[in-house]
């Protein structure tokens, strides 16, 4: 089973990336983020892989984050939910947004991902919710607030500095992987005029 891929990305689709390993093309599937972080930083890329076993091959889907991998892990443990549709969701929604619908009990939000119905989003609902209450995903949606935090005081500072929205726009995939792993403050700056 594979469960962490390093390496260059050899081409992004709207669906997969491939990522070379030693001399080998892997086909990863994505978040819409993530995929777009890779496009912006296509040298060593650095995947955390959730495998998907089944009569005609592997599906192999991955997550910039390890905590993001995690998440998906439990929403495919939900009765009804598959790897595609999970990846769906959290296309759609950030890991704190998810939590906070599940906390808040919003099964609207989550009918509008598509293949999601009203029985899906009630299930996932009920079935996640004493997960969200043990701190279990607490933890990761607290995490993720404050690198969402940090960025935004960086783009703020970007702003301030001269530089247009659209500019930034590019780096803001590799800002966020950066400010969920814990860069913040001035550091985060410092990376994002580098890559401006």
């Amino acid at each position: 089973m594979i469960r962490r891929l390093v390496g260059d990305v050899m081409a992004c689709s709207a669906a997969e990336a491939v990522i070379l390993c030693s001399g080998v093309g892997y086909g990863v599937r994505l978040t819409v983020d993530d995929l777009a972080s890779l496009n912006a930083n296509p040298k060593n890329a650095d995947i955390y892989i959730y495998t998907h076993a089944k009569e005609s091959g592997w599906d192999l889907y991955g997550f910039l984050n390890e905590k993001h991998r995690q998440l998906f892990e439990a929403v495919i443990k939900v009765n009804g939910i598959g790897p595609k549709s999970a990846l769906q969701i959290l296309s759609c929604f950030s890991p704190s947004e998810l939590v906070n619908i599940i906390r808040m009990g919003e099964t609207k939000k989550l009918t509008k991902v598509p293949g999601v119905g009203g029985k899906t989003a009630a299930r996932l609902l009920l079935e996640m919710k004493d997960k969200v209450d043990s701190g279990l995903l607490g933890a990761e949606a607290d995490a993720d607030n404050q690198g969402r935090a940090s960025r935004d005081e960086t783009m703020e500072a970007l702003l301030a500095l001269g530089y247009k929205e659209k500019q930034i726009d590019k780096v803001l995939p590799e800002l966020d992987r950066l400010a969920a792993e814990g860069v913040e403050g001035p550091a985060l700056v410092k990376v994002a005029l580098r890559l401006l």
